[in-house]
């Protein structure tokens, strides 16, 4: 069994449910190792940013 740093879990946990599934499936299936899932978890969470501030954009 894969074991996650504390904090890195944290921020998969504040991922959207489908985000988060998604990653965990990956992971599962992967050889990740901390520092990838790190850059994986950041991709995600600038790509949310972007996608909602894209939407609060056109909502103006």
């Amino acid at each position: 069994m894969k074991t996650i740093d504390p904090d890195l879990f944290d921020k998969i946990m504040s991922l959207q449910d489908s985000e988060r599934l998604d990653l965990f499936e990956f992971l599962g299936a992967s050889q990740a190792d901390e520092k990838t899932m790190e850059t994986l978890i950041e991709e995600i969470e600038s790509s949310i940013k972007k996608n909602r501030e894209s939407r609060f954009l056109k909502s103006n």
